[in-house]
């Protein structure tokens, strides 16, 4: 199979149920940003996308139930887990700093500081 980029042969991974699994959750890391986003290589923090991406995850958990081998019920737990606690933490966390406007706060500061 040709590649559009350069005629190199690509090799992709077995398509199976923990690809799937992967290919979801990637998409949740990245909308956590626990993952660089692929055009901009910056991460991006979009918790709505990430919850959408945990919860598709967490129907196909529930649709396959009964129907997974033990190893991949266990993975698709141990995914599900990892994405929710990372959510969670990321939901938590306190709002980003612009570096710019931190700057200026300690320069404010350290003015006053100079008053006394």
């Amino acid at each position: 199979m040709a590649d559009e980029t350069g005629g190199a042969e690509r090799h992709l991974r077995e398509a199976d149920f923990n690809a799937l699994v992967d290919f979801l959750a990637s998409q949740a890391y990245m909308a956590l940003g626990a993952i660089n986003h692929p055009q901009t290589e910056a991460p991006v923090v979009d918790l709505v996308y990430a919850k959408h991406a945990i919860d598709l995850l967490t129907i196909i958990e529930q649709k396959t139930d009964g129907n997974l081998t033990a190893p991949e019920k266990i993975y698709m737990e141990n995914v599900l887990y990892q994405l929710r606690m990372t959510f969670v933490r990321m939901q938590n966390a306190p709002p980003p700093v612009d570096d710019d406007a931190g700057e200026d706060a300690d320069d404010a500061a350290s003015e006053e500081g100079d008053e006394e």
